[in-house]
């Protein structure tokens, strides 16, 4: 049986809860080995000077865990076990209930819902309504949940650089759904994503190419917002690609906004910039749109131009598993799996929660051909 180690109680935080936090030290620093068994309750309830239930209350925890196991007439034993993620949190910097052009992370949120259902985890959403100028200050409610331990990590598949500072700040462990320079990173792999683009208009017998992409220069105070971030790696990624495969494109035929544009304007954006594509006198061979919701706006040009695919024009276009894009064109698709996303950012949480090392995911688009 091994030593009770000491406590210096602090007043402000329950006693139940500091006892908890000494024993699973004990537990996950070794100094309590697999296999060992605890004081028995009497015990540590006579040497901290308090009640059989609150030591009772502070085992609970610790046995939900998987960190010990109480076996009848025989004692409470160290199982070995690793800290088992039982509740988490989702927030969503935006209201994503609303609108088509939502349906990513409509489709995210299921994934995670599913994901989580099966481990057996609950989850708790947070949806930050304010407006844009609060953003910079943490959600109060978030942070009370936080300090009363009622989540043990967050899930954040909607954030900007205002929330992800307070976030990382709340010091739970993190999955973001990000471009942020950070280890619990997840995000989409552009690079060899538009790397099957640039192959596949190859193989079709492309020499030129044009793009409709949601790049932006703006910026939100002093720092590059981590959507813009995102959006930089599309076009970099896009321009690398396209010179590695031996194409070319002209600056008139990548089209780009000249500002962040919000979900509800991508689709006009799409239908006005194929139209300022297909009116010029020389034209790309292939054209590759990104995102999904740019797509549709470029379907309904092409089809009010009578556009002959893949005759005239060969396309490459980007959608999210679970979201679905009408078009009654023949195109390739570079298909984003969100139930990779979701896996990844609920693996992200775990891992830091066992104090396993975490580094960025990124998930690799797929690409469906379009039949010879």
């Amino acid at each position: 049986m091994k030593s009770i180690p000491p406590i210096a109680f602090k007043g402000h935080e329950p006693a139940y809860r500091q006892i908890e936090q000494v024993l699973r030290t004990a537990i996950t620093s070794g100094e309590w080995a697999s296999g060992s068994r605890l004081p028995t309750v009497q015990a540590m309830a006579s040497n901290y000077q308090t009640s059989v239930f609150t030591i009772q209350t502070a085992l609970e925890t610790l046995e939900k865990d998987g960190l010990i196991e109480r076996v009848r007439r025989r004692g409470t034993f160290v199982t070995g076990g690793r800290t088992k993620l039982r509740q988490v949190g989702i927030f969503y910097g935006t209201d994503f209930l609303r609108g088509r052009a939502m349906g990513f992370y409509q489709e995210i949120n299921h994934c995670l819902a599913k994901a989580l259902e099966a481990r057996d985890v609950k989850y708790r959403l947070w949806i930050d309504g304010r407006s844009d100028e609060d953003h910079v200050q943490p959600l109060d409610d978030l942070v009370e949940a936080v300090n009363r331990r009622e989540i043990q990590g967050i899930i954040a598949p909607v954030v900007d650089f205002p929330e992800s500072v307070w976030l990382q700040q709340l010091g739970l462990p993190l999955g973001l759904l990000s471009s942020a320079s950070v280890p619990y990173q997840v995000n989409f792999d552009y690079v060899k994503g538009m790397a099957l683009a640039m192959e596949e208009f190859r193989r079709q017998g492309c020499q030129t190419v044009g793009a409709i992409l949601p790049v932006s220069a703006a910026t939100h105070s002093s720092y590059e917002t981590e959507t813009s971030q995102s959006n930089r790696q599309i076009l970099d990624g896009f321009t690398g690609c396209l010179a590695d495969a031996g194409l070319k494109t002209r600056n008139s035929w990548v089209r780009v906004p000249d500002r962040m544009l919000t979900a509800l304007e991508h689709e006009e954006f799409g239908y006005r910039q194929f139209q300022e594509i297909w009116k010029q006198a020389e034209k790309p061979d292939g054209l590759l749109v990104w995102p999904d919701t740019m797509v549709r706006g470029s379907i309904t040009g092409m089809l009010e131009a009578g556009v002959s695919v893949p005759r005239d024009l060969k396309l490459i276009l980007h959608c999210n598993e679970g979201v679905p894009v009408l078009c009654p064109l023949p195109a390739s698709w570079l298909k984003v799996n969100l139930e990779q996303i979701a896996a990844a950012l609920i693996g992200q949480v775990e891992r830091q929660l066992v104090g396993d090392p975490v580094q960025p995911v990124l998930v690799v688009p797929t690409l469906e051909t379009v039949p010879r």
